[in-house]
């Protein structure tokens, strides 16, 4: 879990042995330094391929979603990155997990080859550049701040009410064990219930509520 708490671009992940008293100091230090986690290198080769996952899975996602909407075109990526991996999410995904099981199949690690590891970095950096930045303008920041704090008051009030109509209670509450209901805040249910929200849901919710 430390692990993959922050995405880590690497060309190999292998996976590092480590005591007791290792894996204390990196939790202790994860509470401490920041980012400290995004560099911590997993125990076993399922770790590694979790470190890797999600990086694969965003950013031809990230790519798409920005050429849908508009804020990109896709002649606007380098065509060493094209040429590379492809133009579509499923193109560079596939183009990523087939390039790691050649690279790393009966290795005691998790490897891709320098072209494509060049790739993913290029694009990386070129989502950055052309879509997060450009995302995370002060008047988008306002916006999800408000919606956060919009959805965290309903449901707030839902749980001091006892209004079983809310989503709060059908799609999360309605599954949790008596302990975990009767020894958290309603402060905190409410923090774990957006936690677990994926985009698409935080948004519905959102407008659903207005």
């Amino acid at each position: 879990i430390m692990c993959h708490n922050g995405e880590f671009l690497s060309e190999c992940y292998e996976p590092r042995s480590k005591t007791v008293d290792d894996f204390f100091n990196e939790y202790e230090k994860s509470y401490i330094e920041k980012d400290y986690t995004r560099s911590l290198i997993p125990m076993t080769l399922e770790g590694c391929v979790v470190r890797i996952s999600d990086v694969i899975g965003y950013l031809g996602r990230d790519l798409e979603d920005a050429i849908r909407i508009g804020l990109i075109k896709i002649s606007d990526v380098p065509q060493n990155i094209i040429d590379v991996l492809g133009t579509t999410n499923s193109e560079i995904v596939n183009t990523i997990v087939m390039d790691i099981i050649n690279n790393s199949h009966d290795k005691p690690y998790i490897k891709m080859s320098s072209n494509v590891y060049q790739a993913m970095s290029n694009l990386k950096d070129f989502n950055t550049q052309m879509i997060y930045l450009k995302a995370n303008t002060e008047e988008s920041i306002n916006q999800f701040k408000n919606m956060f704090e919009t959805l965290y008051q309903y449901y707030l009030n839902a749980l001091e009410k006892g209004d079983k109509t809310v989503s709060i209670y059908s799609i999360f509450l309605n599954d949790m064990s008596p302990d975990y209901i009767n020894d958290t805040s309603n402060k905190r249910i409410v923090i774990d219930y957006i936690s677990g929200m994926t985009d698409e849901f935080f948004t519905k919710e959102f407008h659903s509520i207005k």
